[in-house]
């Protein structure tokens, strides 16, 4: 079920985690925390490698933090935890009683039924909702002059219009109207069951739901999936004057520059956190892998200098081993000096090995990105890809560095040369379809169009269900394609990169804007 509950969050457990918890909550300046985790750590039995390794941080009151990693790396798992849902290993999380409730989003379809829109979207406050429901359908049965029992349902109605007023019903009511219009519900939306939406709708009804109910803690999954450019816009507005503690997983980079001020980088089982939005974490991430090649390459250098020396003390030890052969009476000196040369020998050999396990632990997760280029198509087929500055090795062997070449019309070649700037993982190449991830299927439509050598790509929110390295891979591959894009998407991130025609479609009317999107959108909304 995609649903958004409210949980209620106690303080269980021992009085070590409560005391715990009450000095979290105390303000003395510094912030105050909300959920602490201690060196977490989780794996799936049978699984060699943990999918959360000694991971320890703190989320503030009031914080804005966005969750960020690739496809697979078990972000839901780490939320559930955060609710109590998921036990850790090892480690411990502890809860402020500051947390009354939290909201979370997640990423299943949600159920239909037969409850209108705005019925759905007051689910999360039960009192209001039953009113609501029994107020609308008292409204039905008072339509019918025939009904018998006509005065008895008026004095109900009554009743019920009291309670409803009591308990805030109309605020609420008005309240959900206005998030229901932000996220693209009209009056007449409103009345329709949700049997009648798709399921993209359905789950812009349950976003709904979580944002009327009362809480002090939002967790999102991917909380801009099936919302449009201008609800994208209004939810940004929204959660910027939210009032408690938002932790956001997403792979929308506008979105999360707009809405974060600090990062957690999930990756192999780690956690690395960064100050300020995306465009901050971009920045630090990139002097970081910058600084990290350069260790690694300067690693390298210091290991081939090893190596040769190592080689040169032990031609030492054996043309000394050849003089103590020859050496008569000075045997025993030629014996000591062979024998301090190896152990020299020795030692650097063993420091070469501390420089090898130093280099595998500095290489840098993110292999130097491959570039593509696309020559014009023609039908000769004499040149189909260009490589450029392309650099690869395995811990201390380079395969090849720097090289720059072009491919014919081979087709497995070129084929792997897509792969790879796709990043569709090598041990993927001979599975089935059926068996890869949404994600890893739009990527192999995409690589089949681009082997296809076709001049025109017709492209339907190519980025969805993509993470992060994988949008700006593609973004790479689609701006050195050197044919026609045509391409439906609310992802602003891509429009602004790749599009410099943008046709609007919006009641009924299609706008044309020539230039970059972010020259166009504001004119837009004014217009």
């Amino acid at each position: 079920m995609y649903a958004f509950i409210s949980y209620a969050v106690t303080m269980n457990g021992s009085l070590h985690s409560r005391l715990y918890a009450w000095l979290l909550s105390r303000s003395d300046g510094v912030p105050m925390s909300l959920i602490r985790l201690n060196h977490i750590s989780y794996c799936v039995d049978g699984q060699v490698d943990d999918l959360l390794n000694d991971i320890s941080f703190d989320i503030n009151k009031q914080d804005r933090v966005g969750l960020i990693g690739p496809n697979g790396c078990d972000k839901p798992t780490l939320l559930r935890m955060i609710l109590g849902e998921v036990t850790p290993a090892s480690g411990e999380i502890v809860r402020s009683d500051m947390v009354d409730t939290a909201g979370y989003l997640r990423q299943y379809t949600p159920p239909s039924s037969q409850l209108s829109v705005l019925e759905a979207a007051l689910v999360g406050m039960p009192e209001i909702a039953d009113l609501y429901t029994r107020r609308k359908r008292l409204e039905a049965t008072m339509e019918d002059p025939h009904y018998e029992a006509f005065d008895e349902a008026v004095n109900e109605y009554g009743n019920t219009l009291d309670a409803y007023h009591r308990a805030g019903g109309y605020e609420s009511e008005q309240v959900a109207g206005e998030i229901l219009m932000g996220l693209g519900f009209d009056g007449d939306d409103r009345e329709q069951p949700l049997t009648q939406l798709s399921s993209g709708q359905r789950t812009r009804v349950e976003l709904a739901r979580l944002l009327v109910q009362p809480t002090d803690f939002l967790m999102l999954d991917e909380p801009t999936n099936h919302l449009d450019i201008e609800g994208q816009n209004w939810l940004e507005d929204y959660l910027n004057r939210y009032d408690g503690t938002v932790l956001i997983v997403a792979h929308d980079r506008h979105f999360l520059d707009r809405t974060v001020a600090r990062i957690l980088e999930l990756r192999r089982g780690q956690l690395r956190l960064y100050t300020g939005n995306y465009i901050n974490y971009a920045a630090a991430r990139k002097q970081e892998e910058e600084s990290a090649w350069a260790q690694y390459e300067r690693a390298g250098k210091e290991v081939h200098r090893l190596r040769g020396t190592v080689g040169e003390r032990k031609r030492m030890a054996r043309k000394v081993q050849g003089n103590k052969a020859t050496a008569g009476a000075s045997a025993d000196f030629y014996a000591r000096k062979a024998s301090k040369v190896m152990k020299r020998a020795k030692a650097i050999g063993r420091k070469v090995e501390q420089q090898l396990e130093q280099q595998k632990t500095a290489k840098p997760f993110v292999e130097k990105q491959t570039i593509l280029g696309f020559p014009p198509m023609e039908e000769s087929g004499a040149v189909v890809i260009n490589a450029i500055g392309i650099s690869k090795g395995f811990d201390d062997h380079p395969l090849f560095s720097d090289t720059t070449f072009s491919v014919g019309s081979v087709d497995e070649t070129w084929a792997r040369m897509v792969r790879g700037a796709l990043l569709l993982r090598r041990d993927k190449v001979h599975d089935q379809i059926n068996v890869l991830s949404i994600g890893e299927r739009g990527r192999v439509a995409l690589a089949k169009l681009l082997l296809s050598g076709v001049n025109l790509l017709v492209l339907d929110e190519p980025t969805n269900h993509l993470d992060i390295d994988a949008r700006v891979a593609l973004e790479q591959a689609l701006e050195n394609y050197p044919g026609t894009i045509i391409f439906i998407s609310h992802d602003r991130r891509l429009i602004e990169y790749l599009a410099d025609t943008i046709l609007m479609i919006k009641e009924g009317q299609i706008r044309y804007y020539s230039g970059k999107y972010m020259e166009e959108m504001w004119s837009r909304y004014d217009a």
